[in-house]
């Protein structure tokens, strides 16, 4: 069985292209001519990644939902990809879809696990807008320079954080958010779980 960090991304990559009406390569370019303040980590990482496979699941995710369970079913059972399977039922907009079957219970079993991975994952911003992480970063560097005057803030606002219109600017701004939930958690990730995220999805995807 694939590990849980690695299906809570994969699944999080999935519902997030599916909940941006991304069905292609092409999706992404149209979003940042027309809402570049939209788009998310998450989908711009799925951009980079998704083979022809990943954005056949988006379609069924976006147009076919209902079928889902069947075609987790045919991925696990048929073509052994288990991956893919898990992860498609957790993509399922808004919650997922649990299956009852039989052939589910393995991924059943560690539900909760996988749903606690993807809440992790995003109390790292990958699923916030690009205007909304640049808002919090702008409060938390706000809050750090109390005797800045605006100017000066602004000034120094966009050489330290700039605007995060790709990978590498999102995780300057990434880093300022302090997006991490009050009080210890045995599911957040140790270190930097922004860099985690980069470093499973390189693992999966290639």
């Amino acid at each position: 069985m694939p590990g849980i960090e690695e299906v809570a991304l994969y699944a999080v990559l999935l519902r997030e292209a599916t909940r941006n009406h991304h069905t292609s390569e092409q999706s992404l370019l149209d979003d940042f001519e027309c809402c570049a303040d939209e788009v998310c980590f998450a989908t711009m990482l799925a951009h980079q990644h998704f083979t022809e496979l990943d954005w056949q699941l988006v379609e069924l995710l976006t147009d076919h939902p209902t079928e889902v369970i069947e075609a987790a079913h045919v991925l696990y059972a048929e073509h052994e990809q288990p991956l893919e399977a898990e992860a498609l039922l957790h993509a399922v907009l808004p919650n997922g879809k649990k299956s009852a079957a039989r052939w589910a219970a393995p991924f059943r079993e560690r539900w909760s696990q996988v749903r606690a991975s993807m809440r992790a994952f995003e109390c790292e911003s990958i699923t916030k807008s690009v205007r909304d992480v640049r808002e919090i970063a702008k409060d938390t560097f706000r809050a750090a320079r109390p005797r800045c005057t605006e100017e000066d803030f602004e000034v120094l606002f966009e050489r330290e954080v700039g605007q995060p219109v790709d990978l590498g600017e999102w995780e300057r701004a990434r880093k300022h958010a302090h997006m991490y939930p009050s009080g210890e958690d045995e599911h957040r990730f140790p270190s930097d779980p922004l860099t985690a995220f980069v470093d499973a999805v390189s693992r999966h995807f290639g």
